[in-house]
């Protein structure tokens, strides 16, 4: 490379300082204009990323705003379902035989102070048997799933359908994409089993 071309016209920097591909790139580059500026290019690719950045952070930006808002409306009217009894009464965590996670979700509930949730919707993340887990929705829409699936065992046919969870949860809201997610978690989490195609039991 002769010394006129070591450096770009308009750059301040060598260009044999550059990593061997950029080098490349500019002498190609130079071979097809030779006006061609380093800098300006690096500047306009700059530019563009730059561009696709903002798009993508604001395009993640309405969708978690959006998932927010599902959270909200679903914890609201789950908090809406939990009815407090009278002593002596039993709740639906004493008619059915529930897993040691739900179990342990009720415990968590009863002895944690209110100040500990940042969000309503935070106290459905104990159903998450992997601690790295932190996703409300999932973790609600998992619960969800498993109390119709424990209501089912003691009738004459023990399972719960995907068609029948799509419609239940459906009317709740929640789409058949993250109702497959939830029962994904709880198959991988052995809460959940598929005893035939779509037909799905929950732990004993």
């Amino acid at each position: 490379m002769s010394d006129e071309h070591r450096r770009s016209s308009t750059t301040d920097f060598d260009i044999e300082c550059l990593p061997p591909s950029v080098q490349t790139l500019y002498q190609v580059m130079l071979g097809i204009n030779p006006e061609f500026s380093i800098q300006q290019w690096l500047e306009q690719k700059a530019d563009e990323d730059l561009r696709l950045i903002e798009h993508d952070l604001e395009r993640e930006r309405i969708h978690l705003a959006q998932k927010i808002h599902r959270i909200d409306q679903l914890s609201n009217r789950t908090k809406k379902e939990v009815v407090e009894l009278p002593l002596g009464q039993k709740n639906l965590f004493d008619c059915f035989d529930l897993s040691e996670t739900m179990a342990h979700l009720r415990q968590r509930h009863e002895i944690q102070d209110d100040e500990d949730f940042a969000h309503p919707a935070s106290v459905f993340l104990n159903l998450m048997q992997d601690e790295g887990a932190d996703d409300p929705l999932l973790a609600i829409t998992a619960q969800k799933i498993l109390v119709l699936a424990e209501a089912r065992k003691d009738k004459i046919e023990p399972w719960v359908t995907t068609e029948e969870l799509f419609k239940i949860l459906g009317k709740q809201e929640i789409s058949e994409k993250e109702c497959e997610e939830a029962i994904d978690y709880l198959i991988m989490s052995h809460q959940l089993f598929e005893i035939e195609e779509d037909c799905f039991v929950a732990e004993d």
